[in-house]
């Protein structure tokens, strides 16, 4: 026992020295990243710093932030990185960032195959493979939840006791960070809702008398022709259809919840109505426009609001797209869903832009855009508990998903 003692005594105080060496280490760079975080200019840029350096600093394939959305109370994706994906939502208690949105504790995953709470499905949707996951709560100083932070797939073997500790030193600053970015950037945004809101104000009234004037000589107007008959019922659905724009502004700018009052529409008919309107524009633009129906049937939405979109979507497309350019329109029902594609072989969106694309003043420098195209999309397609949702085309362009309850 002696002999035992006196062999092993000398060995103890080095790989004591070891341990607390690397442990200094990544103490020191859990300090440079939170630096990183403090100096972060913007939330995409914090958001970008927290990804990049959580996969650096415990040696994992990757990093994905879910955001809380307390209107709906699920979780969203604000950032994936090294891997282009669609927008993801999860109710409390799916999957893992699910469960611990739901408990606020940190959950180690060794193998995610046999885990309960695991969702294959989102793999399937990414083409990425998760062996492991390490995933813990950011709250904020109240212990309120602002999102949960998962580091998949560690480089070399798996998370330790140490990756653990570090990630929930981590996420604990992160969230009070994050929380402040949030509230900072929301508060920018009222600024300038604020603003659009009072000029649009002062010209709403102007374009309604000019639009009443509009009607009011259509009315006067005595056709004589079935063709001339057509010209009256366009300019006056025009007109009406300028007063409800002008409406949808001004209720967006003022920050308030989009209304809708659904009703029974055939959509394949519907849409192939709106495209017969765009269809001069790209006529003259010099690019396609083709409506592929795909028996969508009966859809129970407000398609007054949903027209806006579909027309949005067909006017950033034209806008993007080069002489002989197409774009692609399709239908299609799954289920109790309908669905609405968009299919153009333009440049695709700028990398910038992608992660804010559907946030108010989001341009790809269009000229004369407001940039609040999509992000007024996004709240009618939110007020019918639908999504809308983008990814790149292959070998170029976009494709632009909305899916709505029929």
């Amino acid at each position: 026992m002696t002999d035992q003692l006196a062999h092993s005594t000398p060995t103890d105080p080095l790989e004591d020295s070891v341990l607390i060496k690397r442990g200094a280490v990544q103490l020191l760079r859990l300090v440079g990243l939170a630096t990183e975080i403090a100096a972060a200019p913007d939330l995409d840029a914090l958001l970008k710093t927290i990804t990049e350096g959580l996969t650096r600093l415990l040696q994992a394939s990757r990093t994905t932030i879910y955001v809380h959305d307390p209107k709906t109370d699920e979780i969203v994706t604000r950032v994936a990185d090294r891997l282009e994906i669609r927008e993801i939502r999860l109710p409390k208690g799916k999957g893992i960032a699910g469960q611990v949105a739901t408990t606020k504790k940190l959950l180690h995953v060794p193998d995610v195959q046999k885990s309960p709470f695991f969702a294959a499905e989102f793999d399937k949707k990414t083409g990425f493979v998760t062996r492991s996951i390490l995933a813990a709560p950011m709250l904020n100083l109240k212990r309120e939840l602002v999102g949960v932070v998962e580091v998949l797939n560690k480089k070399a073997g798996s998370f330790t006791e140490e990756d653990e500790e570090l990630l929930r030193l981590f996420a604990s600053f992160a969230g009070v960070a994050l929380e402040a970015q949030m509230l900072e950037e929301d508060l920018r945004r009222r600024e300038r809702m604020a603003a659009i809101g009072s000029l649009a104000g002062t010209i709403v009234h102007d374009i309604r008398n000019m639009a009443a004037l509009v009607s009011g000589w259509t009315d006067l107007i005595q056709p004589g022709k079935a063709s001339t008959t057509e010209v009256v019922d366009v300019i006056r659905g025009e007109a009406d259809k300028m007063v409800d724009l002008t409406e949808e502004i001004l209720e967006f700018a003022r920050g308030g919840d989009t209304r809708i009052q659904p009703f029974p529409v055939d959509l394949d008919a519907a849409v192939a109505a709106v495209l017969k309107v765009v269809e001069r524009d790209f006529q003259v633009a010099g690019v396609r426009v083709a409506f592929q129906p795909g028996g969508a049937g009966i859809a129970n939405v407000d398609f007054r609001r949903v027209r806006r979109v579909i027309l949005n979507l067909a006017q950033n497309a034209r806008k993007a797209l080069r002489r002989n350019g197409t774009l692609l329109v399709r239908t299609a029902r799954k289920g109790n869903q309908v669905e609405i594609e968009f299919e153009d072989d333009g440049p695709g969106i700028p990398s910038e832009i992608r992660g804010r694309l559907f946030t108010p003043f989001t341009s790809a420098g269009t000229q004369g855009g407001t940039g609040l195209g999509l992000a007024i999309c996004r709240s009618i397609v939110d007020a019918h508990k639908g999504t809308i949702t983008v990814r790149d085309r292959v070998p170029n362009g976009t494709i632009f998903s909305v899916t709505l309850p029929a």
